[in-house]
This record gives C-alpha cells, sequence and structure tokens, in this order.
C-alpha cells in the first residue's frame, strides 16, 4: 500500500516539473538574444545619419549598443560550448509547474499587446491581478494589494511626476 502510493506521489512530481540539459537552454537563450539584437543593430543602421560628421546620429548609440551585445553574446557562446566539452558536469534545468510558467509568458505577452488598446491603468491593474494567480499566489491581501500598489506607483510617477500621457 505504501509502494503504490510512493508512486503515485512520484509520478505526479514528474508531471509537474520540467528537466532539460543546462548547457542546451544557454545556448538557446544566447542564440535568441543573438538574434535579438543582430535584428536590434539591423535597425539601429537604418535610422538617418547623422549632418554633422563630427554626431554620431540617431543610430550610433543603438548600434554601439548592439554590437557590444554581440560581441559579449558570441563570448558566453564560445564559453558555453568549452565548459560542456571540457567539464564533466552535466547540470540540469528543472522547471517546476511548467504550465504555469507557460500561462504567465503568455499573460506578459498579452499585457505588452493590450497594453495600448486597453489602457495602462487597467492593464497594469488587471494582469498583475492575473499573473499573481497564475503563479500560485492565493492570499487575498496580496491579491489585492500588490495590483492596488503597482498601478499607483505607476501612475504617481508617471503621471504625477513625470507628467506621462499613459494610454
Amino acid at each position: 500500500m505504501a509502494e503504490s502510493k510512493e508512486r503515485g506521489r512520484t509520478s505526479r512530481l514528474e508531471l509537474n516539473e520540467l528537466r532539460l540539459a543546462m548547457w542546451l537552454c544557454d545556448l538557446a537563450g544566447s542564440g535568441i538574444l543573438l538574434w535579438v539584437f543582430w535584428i536590434y543593430l539591423q535597425h539601429a543602421n537604418a535610422l538617418r545619419r547623422p549632418l554633422n560628421a563630427a554626431d554620431i546620429g540617431a543610430g550610433g548609440f543603438p548600434g554601439l549598443l548592439a554590437l557590444i551585445a554581440i560581441a559579449a553574446l558570441l563570448l558566453l557562446l564560445g564559453i558555453i560550448i568549452f565548459r560542456h566539452v571540457v567539464t564533466r558536469r552535466r547540470a540540469s534545468l528543472v522547471i517546476q509547474r511548467p504550465l504555469f510558467v507557460v500561462m504567465t509568458m503568455a499573460l506578459l505577452v498579452g499585457q505588452a499587446i493590450l497594453f495600448d488598446r486597453i489602457g495602462a491603468i487597467v492593464c497594469v491593474g488587471g494582469f498583475s491581478l492575473a499573473i499573481l494567480l497564475a503563479c500560485g499566489e492565493r492570499r487575498p491581501m496580496h491579491l489585492v494589494g500588490v495590483p492596488v500598489a503597482l498601478t499607483a506607483f505607476i501612475y504617481a510617477v508617471f503621471v504625477l511626476a513625470l507628467g506621462v500621457k499613459l494610454p
């Protein structure tokens, strides 16, 4: 009887976690960032050139930032591959509750998409509540307090202090 309970508990734990090779996750993440900064560099290079030869122009600083990030990411990719080949340790990345992680990521993407359409205040308040629920928060004070405090902070900083008109 105890063996069947233990077996049931193990299979349930296996469904609630995702194990991946750490070096593959490092490679994938670095590769994605390299691609993002490559596109960023292309957009920076497409900006207007300066009229004054001493000026760096609109794309100068973003282009320099992209080049530095690309160089750092190439170095990081080399280190990841070198460590994988040289070391014998094989670390794993364990993601607890992967379904909730995917739901939270979808909520963050949805917030970015709907920010202009439904407005900053409603978007920040509503999505912060939804993200807290997706992450497993169930304490009523936190579910009420965090969205209200976050929304009030953003309103105070951007609208009252900086005079930014939020959508």
